[in-house]
């Protein structure tokens, strides 16, 4: 799943998540606070519950992905699903243009990745099918704080359109 080149930053980063899942008169929403931190080639996710109480852990290694969930209703996706969105927005980039203007691709771990730059700001990512010329899978927008020297944006919106669900993430800390 990872390429050792896409975790060479290290981050640790407390968030506020708003999740919502679903169409029409299904729509759920909820919400919750982790912490990510990622150093050298070990990735750590803490979701917390109410009053700040250990809900899960989620640490992935170039050994696998191991999960513990200590309570709350049980994931409805596999805890690998919410890696790739983590490998999305920090991880899974491009090189930024030249003058930090403009829109760059590539092929990254299988997936066509498209950016947007504006003054010198990540602004947009979108990620779609290698295979599959113009498919956008996922679509990300990037708040004040993604610039071409470091990424550390203060909120970030994902929208994945195959699977129905959206993240709006407010970065409260970055180290």
């Amino acid at each position: 799943m990872l390429r050792e080149s896409a975790l060479l930053r290290d981050i640790t980063v407390r968030q506020h998540l708003i999740v919502t899942a679903g169409a029409g008169a299904s729509v759920q929403t909820g919400e919750f606070d982790a912490v990510l931190q990622k150093r050298g080639d070990s990735l750590l996710v803490v979701g917390l519950g109410p009053a700040g109480v250990r809900a899960f852990v989620m640490k992935q290694t170039s050994a696998g992905v191991t999960f513990e969930q200590r309570f709350g209703p049980p994931l409805p996706f596999p805890p690998e699903r919410i890696l790739l969105d983590i490998h999305r927005v920090f991880f899974r980039s491009v090189p930024p243009p030249a003058n930090g203007e403009g829109v760059t691709e590539a092929i990254v771990d299988g997936e066509a990745v498209r950016e947007r730059w504006l003054g010198g700001a990540l602004r947009e990512r979108t990620i779609g099918r290698a295979d599959v010329p113009g498919s956008e899978i996922v679509s990300i927008r990037f708040g004040e704080g993604c610039v071409v020297d470091q990424c550390s944006p203060k909120t970030v919106l994902l929208r994945n359109e195959t699977s129905a669900y959206s993240l709006e993430i407010l970065n409260e800390e970055f180290r």
